[in-house]
């Protein structure tokens, strides 16, 4: 990573900082918060998974059906790591890198879907912040999900947008807090996908764009 190791120190010493309080009765307080970040590697750059990680845990044996902003089967949003933790022992404590820097994350299976959850800090007191999904098995009620076409998102969301940020996203205003990633083929017309992106025009769009991601981004 381009960051670096001195870098990564940084990061978990102020992780780790946050459970640094002086004196027996601030220690006793504290100790069921720091036990939680004990569970991540030390090692984020070796530790680390991407987007589209397959879970080889399982914390439920029923695959959900994708229902923003609301829930994803048993997981709710804002729910704690403490709470968590207390649902599903069948979870993989991994890091994720965005923008250059580790994100702690969970990942585990819902049934057939492979889901990853990446929490606001490692803390027991930590919210979820952000699930994600590329298992083909993942869909909305209207059958959206990895794996479908821009074309078959388009007929069922006619108010699609797209946006560019990790990646290039579909939108949807009628159907909040879900982002849809987008593969463009690596041979699509660059000509038309860059005046898609300074003009959020989903017809620079190659046909042959399809979703490989499910984020949802509202929690």
């Amino acid at each position: 990573m381009s960051c670096g190791r001195e870098r990564i120190a940084r990061v978990l010493a102020a992780r780790a900082s946050r459970c640094a309080v002086s004196g027996v009765a601030a220690a006793i307080l504290v100790v069921a918060p720091c036990l939680a970040q004990d569970r991540w590697p030390r090692d984020p750059e070796g530790q680390h998974v991407d987007h589209g990680a397959e879970a080889a845990v399982s914390c439920d044996g029923t695959t959900p059906v994708l229902m923003p902003p609301d829930s994803l089967g048993p997981l709710k949003p804002r729910l704690t790591l403490a709470e968590l933790q207390r649902w599903c022992t069948g979870l993989e404590y991994r890091w994720l890198w965005l923008e250059g820097m580790p994100q702690p994350v969970l990942v585990t299976r819902l049934g057939e879907m492979s889901v990853m959850i990446e929490m606001t800090d490692t803390l027991a007191a930590s919210r979820i912040y952000r699930v994600s999904t590329s298992s083909p098995s993942a869909r909305t009620l209207d059958g959206v999900g990895p794996g479908v076409s821009l074309g078959y998102v388009r007929d069922r969301w006619p108010d699609l947008k797209i946006a560019f940020g990790e990646g290039v996203f579909a939108l949807s205003d009628s159907h909040p807090g879900i982002s849809l990633g987008l593969a463009i083929p690596e041979d699509a017309d660059r000509g038309p996908f860059r005046l898609a992106e300074r003009s959020g025009d989903l017809r620079g769009l190659p046909a042959e764009a399809t979703v490989w991601l499910v984020l949802l981004t509202h929690w």
